[in-house]
């Protein structure tokens, strides 16, 4: 998995925040060791272990994009869309994102990062620097 990646979902704060474990989602374990930074607890349920709990102060979540879709819409829903529409909020969520993707020559970027760096800048008004995610100016 794209090293990059992983960094830029722990340092989203806005993201974990909204963070709800389910069995299925890809995970890391926050490991204070230079050799071994993260764990990988990915699929945790699977384990054959059903008491095994993500605890989300240890670990953080790898978003895929249906993950940050979801999060996309919620935030267009409670910042004054219309609900009960779902239909427009689809519509406007594929052409806000065709616009941004039309707005970076580098097209090699995975989807789940696309989709990151695009709910952080659409909703949040942040970009990552390459290190952090630091707010935009208006």
């Amino acid at each position: 998995m794209d090293e990059t990646f992983i960094i830029m979902c722990r340092e989203a704060k806005e993201i974990q925040e909204q963070w709800e474990p389910k069995g299925t989602d890809l995970v890391r374990e926050y490991i204070p060791t230079p050799e071994w930074p993260v764990e990988d607890l990915s699929g945790f349920e699977w384990w054959g272990d059903r008491d095994q709990e993500v605890v989300k102060d240890e670990c953080f979540w790898l978003p895929r994009q249906e993950d940050l879709q979801t999060i996309f819409m919620d935030w267009n829903t409670e910042n004054g869309e219309h609900p009960n529409i779902k239909a427009t909020s689809y519509w406007k969520m594929y052409c806000c994102f065709t616009r941004y993707m039309d707005s970076f020559a580098d097209t090699k970027l995975n989807w789940n990062k696309w989709w990151l760096c695009f709910v952080m800048e659409t909703c949040y008004n942040k970009t990552w620097n390459g290190k952090s995610w630091t707010r935009m100016e208006e």
